[in-house]
């Protein structure tokens, strides 16, 4: 098993996303999935907890949705948004 952690990755003067490099890279490979930390702030605004909220939403949402668009290219990689509680 490999796991890779990590942020956005930096190449010269541009920026990838590392789940977009995973992806392109992993989505062929039997088995492979991609997990991204959210929390409970990514389904619900917390009071003076916005701007952290609306970070956990994209997670959430970038994640959920990359999980419909790679089940319907028939790709062997999943996605999954981890969401245990307040983080």
């Amino acid at each position: 098993m490999r796991i890779l952690t990590g942020g956005g990755l930096r190449s010269g003067r541009k920026k990838n996303h590392s789940a977009t490099l995973f992806v392109r890279d992993f989505s062929e490979v039997d088995g492979a999935q991609l997990i991204n930390v959210s929390s409970c702030g990514g389904y619900v605004v917390v009071p003076n907890a916005v701007t952290y909220c609306a970070v956990k939403f994209y997670v959430s949402a970038f994640t959920e949705g990359l999980a419909r668009e790679l089940i319907e290219k028939g790709a062997k990689m999943r996605a999954k948004v981890f969401a245990p509680a307040a983080t």
